[in-house]
């Protein structure tokens, strides 16, 4: 961002691309997590039921990918300042609609796109069950550190 003088008063003047820096600078971390589930959404892994540790273990992985997402997303938006309940519900709402749409095209991406995966709406499901207990648990670790 520049900053100007127009008429005696200082003004932030925002140039382009100065969103997209910002962006990456504060949700980097976010970004890298997303791009490493994709990866391992879409990569093809031997057979489960030789990996798997007990039934439905991949539904467990991605309630816990999208679990630590969720909470990645919540703690970079709010930050670590002390921060009001109406931007707490903002951070959550980011973080569920942000990993609802990842889920999905993830679910997508597997279906029609790989011919060793398939797209799967209790997978989906688990991705929103992950992400909206992290913003329950997160909630809970405020109410109890405040």
């Amino acid at each position: 961002m520049k900053i100007c003088r127009i008429f005696g008063r200082i003004k932030e003047i925002n140039m382009p691309g100065s969103f997209a820096k910002k962006f990456i600078k504060f949700h980097g971390f976010s970004i890298l997590c997303s791009m490493c589930i994709l990866i391992l959404c879409t990569i093809k892994l031997p057979d489960q039921d030789q990996v798997s540790l007990f039934p439905n273990f991949d539904k467990f992985v991605h309630f816990m990918m999208y679990f630590s997402l969720s909470t990645i997303l919540i703690l970079e938006t709010i930050g670590l300042k002390n921060f009001s309940i109406k931007g707490f519900l903002r951070a959550c709402l980011i973080a569920i609609i942000t990993t609802l749409i990842l889920g999905g095209l993830i679910e997508i991406i597997q279906s029609d796109f790989t011919s060793y995966r398939s797209g799967d709406i209790i997978d989906w499901l688990s991705d929103m069950g992950g992400s909206v207990s992290a913003c329950l648990v997160t909630g809970l670790i405020r109410l109890a550190f405040r």
